[in-house]
């Protein structure tokens, strides 16, 4: 008998998403972690695969007897280099895994969900959701596509006791950058923003799952600040902040 809230926490074995299953398993949730490369204590899924999702719906749905609590839509990539090094192929695996994948699995979730008509759908966005920074065209563009389809479903299913949320952490330490695909540059010493603890997303996850009226979006207080930028100053200045951001990091 499922007496635990369960959660499904995907790319739950390393970086933010094992640092979020971790947490949690500490406190009153049975935590389901998935991991593309198999292992003993998650659940094997390929987001890129349908046949993976389908096999990681059907377990996850044996084995909270139907009462999954949450999803969070952990698992992703990044590939970064110039426009012009980006091939056809790298845009099309970064939405595979980013986009495609998290909306294929998304739906399968909902499927369950709909039968209690209660969930929690919380998706791993990024600050890059809201700024484009140079050398990150294809991570950016999956994150802004993450964006799009978040509101839409939170729309659509406003009249449910689904709720959908998504975070939008900046630079957290964990082993993104080390796991992500670099086309003809080399990765930049220092992120453009300061590095914070994984515990800030974790405060951020934790207030959406548990929450009455969760938001609709996380974002911290300092990183508002760079994107209130972004919306208020003309594109002229706000380029030039980001060409002095790009010399003072030193990317070649």
């Amino acid at each position: 008998m499922i007496k635990k809230k369960a959660i499904l926490i995907t790319g739950g074995c390393s970086g933010i998403g094992g640092y979020l299953a971790g947490a949690f398993e500490k406190e009153r949730y049975l935590v389901i972690r998935t991991s593309r490369k198999s292992r003993k204590n998650a659940l094997q899924l390929d987001v890129r695969n349908s046949e993976s999702i389908n096999n990681c719906l059907e377990t996850v749905d044996k084995l909270t007897q139907g009462k999954l609590y949450a999803v969070i839509n952990n698992a992703g990539m990044g590939y970064f280099g110039d426009f012009i090094d980006l091939s056809r192929d790298d845009l099309r695996d970064q939405f595979e895994i980013n986009v495609f994948g998290l909306h294929e699995l998304t739906r399968g979730i909902l499927q369950i969900f709909k039968r209690t008509n209660e969930g929690r759908i919380i998706n791993i966005g990024s600050i890059n959701g809201k700024i484009s920074f140079p050398h990150a065209g294809a991570y950016s563009a999956s994150k802004h596509a993450l964006e799009a389809l978040t509101d839409s479903l939170r729309l659509e299913l406003k009249n449910t006791n689904i709720k959908v949320s998504i975070i939008e952490p900046s630079s957290i330490m964990s082993g993104f950058r080390k796991n992500a695909v670099w086309r003809n540059i080399v990765p930049r010493e220092k992120p453009y923003l300061q590095c914070a603890s994984p515990e800030v997303t974790y405060k951020q996850v934790k207030h959406a799952l548990e929450s009455k009226n969760p938001r609709a979006r996380y974002i911290t207080i300092k990183d508002r600040a760079i994107v209130f930028c972004r919306q208020m100053l003309p594109d002229s200045i706000f380029d030039k902040i980001m060409e002095l951001n790009e010399k003072k990091h030193k990317i070649s």
